[in-house]
């Protein structure tokens, strides 16, 4: 075959090799990418839980090993608040529920309450009132500065809102709920209103993917 002939050719060869690489970054990268029923749902950059220490329901140390290994469901409230967070804590047990259904989360899913109220919310008041919803759940308190830590580290706000009465006020806060993954990364953030259904169909797409 001649060289002028066999230029032709050659650069064909070229272009389609070109052509065949680049489709194989757009599929590598086309796998890794979620799909679109998840898209929205998930952090692009997940953050990562650095170490917090707190106190459990039972006054004993409570920290992010607490948390590896499981998949958690994190809601910031307290015990006062009389609308948000009961409301929202009765949403956690049915979706808790439902989604024990499926063995993985059984095995590894959790409900983690931390209080913004920690003059009034004792571990003994935390206790009762996150198994008022469910036995199951977590309950954490600790100080001012301890909680603050874990707040800025979640990316939650609250605020005290005082009243003439010192010993009488509220506590305005994020009413998010927050999935954690096993490793601890920050993977979604769920906003109110809360629809049961929609919450689940959210969470277990969101589980089903990263797992998968």
């Amino acid at each position: 075959m001649s060289s002028s002939k066999a230029a032709p050719q050659i650069v064909a060869i070229i272009v389609l090799a070109i052509l065949a690489f680049a489709l194989g970054l757009y599929v590598a990268r086309s796998s890794n990418e979620a799909p679109p029923d998840i898209e929205g749902l998930l952090w692009p950059a997940p953050p990562q839980l650095s170490a917090f220490s707190l106190t459990d329901i039972h006054g004993k140390p409570f920290t992010e090993n607490a948390l590896v290994g499981k998949w958690t469901l994190l809601f910031f409230g307290f015990t006062h608040c009389p609308d948000v967070c009961p409301t929202t804590m009765k949403t956690l047990h049915i979706v808790a529920e439902r989604l024990r259904e499926n063995p993985s989360f059984q095995a590894t899913g959790q409900v983690l309450f931390v209080t913004v109220d920690p003059a009034r919310d004792t571990p003994a008041v935390v206790r009762d009132y996150v198994h008022y919803f469910d036995p199951n759940f977590l309950g954490a308190t600790g100080n001012d500065e301890e909680l603050k830590s874990l707040a800025r580290q979640i990316g939650i706000v609250y605020v005290q809102v005082k009243t003439a009465d010192p010993k009488i006020y509220s506590v305005d806060h994020t009413a998010s709920i927050f999935l954690l993954t096993p490793k601890l990364q920050l993977v979604s953030v769920l906003s109110p209103p809360f629809e049961v259904s929609n919450l689940i169909e959210r969470i277990q797409t969101i589980i089903d993917f990263i797992e998968g």
